[in-house]
């Protein structure tokens, strides 16, 4: 009997150790899960602020098919699943600061930064995107010394560089991304022999070179952004209403 009592106790301590080893580490996953979608929420308000767009992966039908159980995610908190997978901030007013909070998003999959004051700096944050399959930092501040850090990103599918700050020179680490279906190149100043020693280093993709329109003399030069989109302009204001002249004044 007293050996039953000594293997009961026995069990019941090692029953409330076990018990709280997994509240530590639920409740330590549900803190780390939450300090990444306070981040992510914060990144969702700046960017909304200064007219960027975003998408997240619950919108997409697709996404239905990732991540844990609906019982699971129902007791943790949906918002602890969902993920930002495309930003687009071409033409707004970001800086390299920015592009490194962007580099916390591991699940991003598309990011357009293009037509922005963004450098070199910029690229190095993003070297976390282990997910990135599309990137557009085309007519912004990136030199050649910035390109050498783009073959790190080696899930990119589809990338548009291009910019008055290139040369011949920064079109040499494009020729390591061999997983690219489609680069595109903005920009008058490359030699026939690059684009020929890119397009047989990249035979598996579709090199595209566009031109840059001419600059009239006397307009100042420099990296020219593209239009903005559209759908990235405040609404015109009202047009206010006329009023009706007094009786018997010709308007």
């Amino acid at each position: 009997m007293l050996g039953w009592i000594r293997s009961s106790r026995r069990s019941l301590l090692a029953g409330v150790v076990l018990c709280g080893v997994a509240a530590v580490g639920y409740f330590g996953w549900r803190y780390h899960l939450a300090r990444g979608i306070d981040e992510q929420e914060t990144l969702m308000r700046n960017i909304a602020r200064i007219g960027g767009r975003f998408s997240l992966d619950s919108e997409f039908p697709e996404a239905a098919n990732y991540g844990p159980p609906e019982w699971v995610q129902s007791i943790v908190g949906q918002r602890y699943f969902t993920h930002i997978v495309s930003v687009n901030l071409g033409m707004r007013p970001i800086d390299d600061q920015m592009v490194r909070n962007l580099g916390r998003l591991k699940h991003l999959q598309s990011l357009g930064i293009w037509g922005t004051r963004i450098g070199d700096d910029s690229l190095a944050g993003l070297s976390r995107l282990r997910e990135l399959e599309t990137l557009d930092i085309s007519q912004t501040e990136v030199t050649d010394e910035g390109l050498k850090q783009l073959p790190r990103l080696n899930s990119i599918r589809v990338l548009v560089v291009g910019g008055t700050r290139l040369t011949d020179a920064g079109l040499e680490p494009l020729k390591q991304m061999s997983r690219l279906t489609l680069l595109c190149i903005v920009g008058n100043q490359f030699s026939p022999t690059a684009r020929q020693a890119l397009e047989s280093a990249l035979p598996d993709a579709t090199v595209v070179f566009v031109p840059l329109p001419s600059v009239a003399e006397g307009a100042p030069r420099g990296p020219q952004p593209f239009p903005a989109n559209p759908r990235h302009q405040p609404p015109a204001p009202p047009v206010p209403a006329r009023k009706s002249p007094p009786p018997g004044q010709f308007t």
